[in-house]
């Protein structure tokens, strides 16, 4: 049995909407990928123990990616401004690591790739130059 305030009640929507793809700015990519897959979601990359010394927690994500060298591979940047093709974080992102054993597995980890219009997001922002907004 069903109890509402009132006799407008209504059941609540059902349906599940699907993620929001950000913008190509840190703060949408940090509010719609980084807090809620990284850090919070799966707690890898969180201000606790950071997977691969790298925490994604908001307020903390451009200091830790941008012109900053993988813990796992120090030859591979994170993230170079204006250069998405040859970022460490869009080869992990696209699963397009070399075939060093150091550089780790995809990401996600463990879980499904991020979809097409959010990458192109990533790669859109550091294309641009990376900025801290």
């Amino acid at each position: 049995m069903l109890v509402g305030c009132g006799s407008d009640f209504e059941a609540p929507d059902a349906t599940v909407s699907e993620p929001l793809v950000p913008e190509p700015r840190l703060s949408s990519i940090q509010e719609n990928v980084f807090t809620p897959g990284c850090a919070a979601f799966a707690s890898c990359h969180d201000s606790n123990s950071p997977a691969a010394d790298l925490n994604l927690t908001d307020g903390h994500s451009y200091a830790q990616l941008v012109n900053v060298k993988s813990s796992i591979n120090p030859e591979e940047t994170r993230v170079i401004p204006g250069f998405s093709e040859d970022s460490f974080l869009i080869k992990k992102l696209r699963d397009h690591l070399g075939p060093l054993e150091q550089d780790g597995e995809a990401m996600p980890l463990r879980n499904p790739p991020l979809d097409e219009e959010t990458i192109q997001a990533i790669e859109e922002w550091i294309d641009a130059g990376a900025a801290n907004d």
